[in-house]
């Protein structure tokens, strides 16, 4: 949705720059607060914790996605076996998580 109203800017080389430099950002993870749900077809990086929403229950969950080379799937928490096989979970999204709470305090400066 960024990126369609960055579109809407006046002046080529500003958009064109523009959608480069989020297109990077979210690339590589580094504006995780903006990403939102991403759909399942679009699998998060192995083993990395992230939300998990799913289609047949309501309370979003912990886990992480596996490939073990036959196509992946997504685990709650630390589980050997997947959503499906354990709980028959069916995850249809998932968010990357925030960052940790940082005792420093800078948050609130």
């Amino acid at each position: 949705k960024l990126i369609e109203e960055i579109n809407n800017i006046h002046g080529d080389i500003l958009r064109t720059r523009l959608v480069d430099v989020i297109e990077k950002l979210v690339d590589d993870g580094s504006c995780k607060s903006i990403m939102g749900w991403m759909p399942v077809d679009k699998p998060t990086k192995q083993e990395e914790y992230v939300l998990l929403s799913f289609e047949n229950f309501s309370i979003p969950m912990v886990g992480m996605y596996r490939d073990d080379g036959n196509g992946g799937t997504y685990y709650i928490g630390d589980d050997e076996e997947s959503c499906i096989s354990q709980y028959m979970l069916f995850v249809n999204a998932w968010m990357p998580l925030p960052d940790p709470y940082d005792t420093d305090g800078d948050e609130h400066e």
